[in-house]
């Protein structure tokens, strides 16, 4: 399988600074030479905990996103509740976007 994005934005967000330090250097270049590659927008947000639902929403309102594939949460069904096209990504089953 070979990955060919289209309109995509990569978004990053971690509690810990990991993208920053001098360590991660070399993986850093590499998602880097990715993006400029594919083409790919990079934003970083960083993040110390659970965002509310309430947020959530908001932040699919302002991004838009063509598709929504929730992961990490407690209430996949409710996301269905504000984005049309929500699609749950199974345990090693690939997912055609």
């Amino acid at each position: 399988m070979y990955l060919r994005p289209e309109r995509a934005t990569f978004i990053y967000s971690m509690s810990e600074h990991f993208y920053e330090g001098e360590d991660n250097r070399e993986q850093r270049e590499v998602w880097e030479n990715w993006m400029r590659h594919f083409k790919i927008g990079f934003e970083k947000a960083h993040c110390s905990g659970h965002a509310s639902m309430k947020d959530l929403k908001e932040f699919v309102r302002k991004v838009k996103p063509d598709v929504l594939i929730p992961v990490h949460t407690l209430d996949e069904e409710g996301f269905r509740d504000f984005h049309s096209d929500v699609r749950m990504p199974e345990k090693g089953k690939a997912m055609k976007i």
